[in-house]
């Protein structure tokens, strides 16, 4: 049995109220202004204005992509 996933309430940007759940190459800028594409990020997509919102698994991915991004750009 698979657990409840939960949906966002509403888009932060458009306030709409409908979303698809996809995986997908997701984007994220570094603070030197770089951005790097995190591959196959489970997200839910806005229906209306199609803005992506990380689920709680995509955003523990996104997470572990940036931490191996700062050490590798960082050394830290």
């Amino acid at each position: 049995m698979r657990s409840a996933t939960s949906k966002p309430i509403s888009c932060p940007q458009c306030q709409g109220t409908t979303f698809t759940r996809k995986t997908t190459t997701y984007p994220m800028r570094l603070p030197d202004g770089r951005q790097v594409h995190v591959g196959r990020v489970a997200v839910q997509e806005c229906t209306h204005c199609h803005h992506l919102i990380p689920t709680k698994a995509g955003s523990e991915k996104i997470s572990r992509a940036m931490a191996a991004v700062a050490q590798l750009f960082l050394g830290s």
